[in-house]
């Protein structure tokens, strides 16, 4: 249907209102309680009660909210103004939308809307850029705006309409400030009663922990079943605070535009490998595990591998955490790769016909290979020992990750792709005679599979070994000699690794000998907790002094007390009080005190540069070397297994743009979820599922896995846990006062005065790009019609534009976090 809106003609949806109709045509009406995800303010029914901070608040008999009344517009054949948003489009329709009746009318709807609302910073002339504190009028801090001041939705409303010049004396509510509670921050004083959130919490999440009453012609909104959110059932998703139009509803935590989604989703951030936690988490929860599964190999081969072993960063930021506890990410995961299909795996593309040699078969290897094979490169991985795998296969134990799920997995990655293994670089062949093979470029990723050496006297003896080696000879079947008493030197993973399997060789009493104090230890808290579990004794802040030996074997270890680990900058630099000395018993000792590449490897003729530490020098994988490349352990030192499947595609990427290629595998991205989650009376309160583990006794007779996995209830559960905090990055922005950008062309400057100012350019996608104050307009922007700085500009006449020029560049930061067109680190040009 066709109607007419301030003299143009527009087609309207059917069903849609003029509101929805003129937005839809890019024809602005302001309106405070509509929000396109949102049905209208009419739909919403009074609660009976609502604690609007502390106090319970009863509604009166029959009063309704009657909407902002901001929207209103002028219809031929309506007797009087009729709201946008609740009025139909009708065939024919001829609308007015900015007479003068109509501007007088919003005033007033806005005179009611701040008649309870701290309104001084929207009628001062400095507010722009203002910081509010200290106040250059001396207003009281009640009476002025909240930190929201320059980003505030209701702000731009009332820049656009006009604020009264004469609003009345503001009184504070004196409402208390509800700060403590995770997550969010509550300040009533500031509600202007739209009903965004309540409708938010009940028509788009189903949740319904918010209502609203009418009392005395004032409408006020709270929590219901309780003054706190927890009570009232809420489930702390973020709609109502993402809805809201002023600083009622605000994060704790505060964040620019440019910094939303990862404080928002902090857990997809925080993964190495980009995994879209939050997608694959619902869909356990929703029992789509298929999908689940798809959605973590769409960013991460080895999701099985990844299950077990992964030291999971993701948990360490979750939000639900705020909480109680984290939800098991890494559990959920392992269920996923262990019960799932794949079945939307990504497409392989047409052959390129060109040749990639994948030195290493480590996750960083693997990984690799697995995302080169999407591009339709021809791949060849190259590993020195009899079996694929690397660390994975020879530097974890079978008791956290069992050989079947490790070959399972490789298969799967390693399906088309040809293996070539005891094929070692530097005694096999070199690097030179993969370019003779045809190979277009190369890939290190051989790890950092070399056991640090510590200098003591005795190191020498019979019954000492080093930590890698150690594990790497259990995991090919040996069984090292060891007595009843084993001491081990260090307090990483490798260290716990080591102590456990000595626990499961048959030894009787296993201490772990480590300089770091409990806060310092660089182990994961999950190793430390395991082996507490199976009594390995920690000996905290000591540091070994000499190995005690007779007839060149061991029998035990003279420690000294170690003051201090790392020196006042954060290095490495152990300090020693060498007259407070310990010793201890021991048949075997057994130093893990860090890994390193091999310098016979990285040595060899026609290898890339690398540093003083061993590592190779490689920036975004490219080494100083056009046709080598190189990532994982082997550049960035003893790492994750989750850092070197990133770091694995990483390189794929880096090496289908050397060959001709886009770049990146394209995935789906994150994809449109429904935006229900529902009420759940006790999801507050429910804990993070337990990881079913093996009884501590029996399980360290043996190398069977320790922990056991979830099954599909514990599973469920555990998913259903999730804030699900992604939901609020798919609500829809309001709808925003016209903005003030101009064409830059030559004919838009006819209008420009050759008068002082500031200006403002933007680009393609109305992003500033440049503010800059002039003693000239016109000649400045000029000047910049020949520049790339900006496809659109604004500006204003100010005699005092260089004061004006560093308002708009605070405003700007404290928006955006960076200055226009910049980045961070082009902060210091500002002072």
């Amino acid at each position: 249907m066709k109607l007419v809106i301030d003299g143009q003609t527009v087609e309207a949806r059917p069903e849609s209102t003029i509101l929805e109709a003129a937005l839809e045509t890019q024809i602005y009406i302001p309106a405070i309680c509509y929000h396109p995800d949102l049905p209208t303010f009419s739909k919403a029914e009074p609660s009976g009660g609502i604690f609007g901070g502390v106090e319970k608040i009863t509604s009166e008999e029959n009063a309704k909210y009657q909407g902002c009344g901001l929207c209103i517009v002028e219809v031929d054949w309506r007797s009087g103004p009729v709201l946008s948003c609740e009025t139909e489009a009708e065939d024919g329709m001829v609308i007015k939308t900015n007479t003068e009746k109509i501007k007088d009318k919003r005033q007033e709807a806005l005179a009611r809307i701040l008649k309870d609302h701290p309104r001084a910073c929207l009628l001062c002339t400095q507010k722009e850029g203002c910081s509010r504190e200290p106040c250059s009028e001396d207003v009281p801090m009640e009476e002025r705006c909240c930190p929201l001041l320059g980003k505030c939705e209701l702000e731009k409303i009332a820049d656009f309409v006009g604020v009264p010049q004469n609003p009345g004396k503001y009184k504070s509510l004196r409402i208390p400030l509800l700060d403590d509670e995770p997550l969010f921050k509550r300040d009533y004083n500031l509600c202007i009663g739209c009903m965004r959130c309540v409708r938010a919490c009940k028509d788009l999440r189903g949740v319904e922990a918010l209502g609203y009453v009418i009392k005395n012609g004032t409408t006020y909104l709270g929590t219901i079943n309780g003054s706190k959110l927890k009570d009232a059932g809420c489930r702390f998703c973020g709609a109502c605070v993402e809805v809201c139009p002023t600083g009622a509803l605000t994060d704790i935590k505060p964040f620019t535009l440019s910094e939303k989604e990862k404080v928002l989703v902090p857990c997809r951030d925080a993964c190495p490998a980009g995994i879209d936690v939050p997608a694959y988490v619902r869909a356990i929860g929703r029992g789509e595990t298929d999908r689940a599964l798809s959605i973590i190999y769409e960013s991460a081969p080895l999701p099985g591998i990844l299950g077990m072993v992964c030291h999971h960063p993701c948990e360490d930021v979750c939000r639900r955490k705020e909480i109680e506890e984290p939800i098991s990410i890494c559990g959920i995961k392992r269920f996923a790769a262990e019960n799932g299909k794949l079945t939307h795996a990504s497409p392989l593309l047409p052959s390129t016909g060109k040749k990639v040699a994948v030195i290493g078969s480590g996750p960083a290897g693997l990984s690799t290979a697995h995302f080169l094979k999407l591009k339709g490169h021809q791949v060849t991985v190259f590993e020195r020992e009899e079996k694929p795998g690397g660390i994975l296969r020879y530097g974890i134990p079978a008791y956290r990750l069992p050989d079947a799920v490790l070959d399972s997995e490789i298969s799967t990655v390693l399906d088309g792709i040809e293996l070539k293994t005891e094929a070692a670089l530097g005694q096999d062949f070199q690097l030179k005679d993969l370019a003779d093979e045809g190979f277009d470029c190369v890939f290190l990723c051989t790890g950092a599979g070399e056991s640090k050496k510590l200098e003591i006297p005795g190191s020498d003896s019979e019954g000492v070994y080093w930590g890698l080696d150690f594990l790497k000879e259990i995991n090919k079947g040996d069984k090292p000699a060891l007595g009843e008493n084993v001491a081990v030197i260090g307090g990483g993973n490798v260290a716990f690794d080591v102590a456990l399997c000595c626990l499961r060789l048959g030894v009787r009493q296993v201490t772990v000998v480590c300089l770091e104090c409990k806060s310092e230890m660089p182990a994961f808290n999950k190793e430390i907790d395991t082996a507490k579990e199976e009594a390995v004794r920690i000996m905290n802040s000591w540091g070994p002094k000499e190995i005690e030996c007779a007839d060149g074997k061991v029998k035990g270890v003279f420690l000294k007390k170690c003051t201090e680990v790392f020196d006042k900058k954060g290095n490495f630099s152990p300090q020693y009080d060498e007259s407070v000395v310990e010793h201890i018993d021991a048949d075997n000792v057994i130093l893990s005190i860090g890994q390193e590449p091999d310098v016979d490897l990285i040595s060899l003729p026609g290898m890339p540069e690398h540093d003083s530490s061993r590592l190779l020098r490689a920036e975004d994988t490219r080494t100083n070397i056009p046709t080598v490349f190189a990532g994982g352990d082997a550049t960035r030192g003893p790492s994750s297994v989750i850092e070197a499947v990133a770091d694995g595609r990483k390189a794929a990427d880096e090496i289908d743009r050397f060959l001709g290629g886009r770049g990146p595998v394209r995935t789906s991205g994150p994809q449109p979820a429904n935006p229900e989650i529902g009420r759940d009376e006790q999801f507050c309160e429910r804990l993070r599922v337990a990881m079913p583990c093996a009884d501590p006794y029996e399980r360290g007779k043996s190398f069977t896995p320790i922990e056991l996995g979830y099954g599909e209830k514990e599973a469920g559960i555990e998913a259903n846990r999730c804030l699900q905090c992604d939901l609020r990055l798919q609500i829809t922005e309001a709808t925003l006062p016209p903005e003030k950008w101009i064409l830059l062309d030559r004919e838009a400057l006819n209008e420009i005065p050759e008068k002082e100012g500031v200006y403002q350019l933007a680009g393609e996608k109305k992003m500033v790009t440049k503010i800059a104050g002039t003693q000239n307009l016109l000649q400045s922007l000029t000047a910049e019609l020949d520049s790339e700085n900006g496809k659109y500009f604004w500006f204003e006449e100010d005699p005092m534009y260089t004061k004006r020029e560093s308002e708009l560049i605070q405003q700007h930061l404290q928006k955006y976090g960076e200055l226009p067109g910049a980045g961070e680190e082009d902060l210091d040009d500002l002072f």
